[in-house]
């Protein structure tokens, strides 16, 4: 009954007005829920395409680590073989001095002897 009483204290023209108030609060909470739920989904998408990223730079990263790695064992093993080859180089040069010195020597030999 007290229900009923409230009722009739409205006309019908403010019983439409708070109607259309209503439905325009509902309307407006709709589209802010919508909104609320496509920003969500803009934001979940975002975050799988960060992650993608950040597995393909990581991939990324690990190739060049290898790359990195690859080439500095190479260094490591030019660097060695310029060593040993420096060391051949010198051993040989040492001979040849060995050997210049040893035909300087039979020459002269040779020289003196011819004018004894």
């Amino acid at each position: 009954e007290n229900e009923v009483s409230n009722v009739q204290g409205f006309d019908s023209n403010s019983i439409q007005e708070w109607h259309a108030e209503t439905k325009k609060g509902m309307e407006s909470l709709l589209e802010a829920n919508k909104n609320s739920k496509d920003a969500l989904v803009n934001a979940h998408d975002e975050a799988v395409a960060a992650q993608v990223q950040r597995d393909e730079e990581r991939a990324r990263n690990l190739m060049l680590e290898e790359d990195y790695n690859r080439a500095q064992e190479e260094l490591k093993q030019l660097q060695k073989r310029m060593k040993d080859s420096e060391s051949q180089n010198a051993e040989r040069l040492k001979q040849a001095k060995i050997d210049t010195e040893s035909v300087a020597n039979v020459r002269d030999d040779m020289s003196s002897r011819l004018q004894k």
